[in-house]
């Protein structure tokens, strides 16, 4: 592999993470809301430390600026675990979702060689959420990487679906 193909590669590494990050902002800000909120419940709960995050069952949930690792961080109080529980669904989705389309932007991306041609291969929703492609306009039809590849055409559109979830949700907040 030459050193203009790994320069590329990286480069389309670059694109995908900054594209997962803006799809996920919110989601991920909406989730650290929800933990610091269930960690502020658990001090009130009587749980020392609360503030630096939560255990709940065999996982710790660490706040922004605290390791996960952190001994001091105390289980979810009894009453929260419902809650607690919630949580952890709403974390587990945010996880999954994010690594698929994470992944399945990484294929797509992969048949890219330009900005331009991930701004065309992407639906169009992201335009404007991702600096970068604002002033890119679309010169080919969404998907064109995966025209002639069924399989892989599901899979887009499966992503697709999460991106716009993200994004209603994004509206809601």
């Amino acid at each position: 592999m030459d050193l203009d193909m790994i320069t590329l590669k990286k480069e389309r590494q670059l694109w995908v993470d900054d594209i997962v990050k803006h799809i996920f902002e919110v989601a991920v800000e909406k989730r650290e809301r929800s933990l610091s909120g269930l960690a502020e419940k658990n001090v009130a709960a009587g749980s020392p430390y609360g503030f630096i995050g939560v255990v709940i069952g065999t996982t710790r949930y660490a706040l922004e600026g605290y390791n996960k690792s952190d001994r001091r961080i105390p289980a979810l109080h009894l009453v929260l675990l419902d809650e607690g529980r919630d949580f952890q669904k709403m974390d587990d989705r945010l996880k999954s979702d994010r690594r698929s389309v994470e992944q399945n932007l990484g294929i797509l991306v992969g048949k890219c060689l330009t900005q331009q041609d991930i701004r065309n291969a992407l639906p169009d929703i992201l335009q404007n959420a991702v600096p970068w492609m604002k002033a890119l306009p679309r010169t080919q039809e969404e998907a064109w990487p995966f025209k002639d590849d069924p399989m892989r055409m599901e899979q887009y559109e499966q992503t697709k679906s999460k991106i716009y979830y993200y994004f209603a949700d994004r509206m809601l907040n």
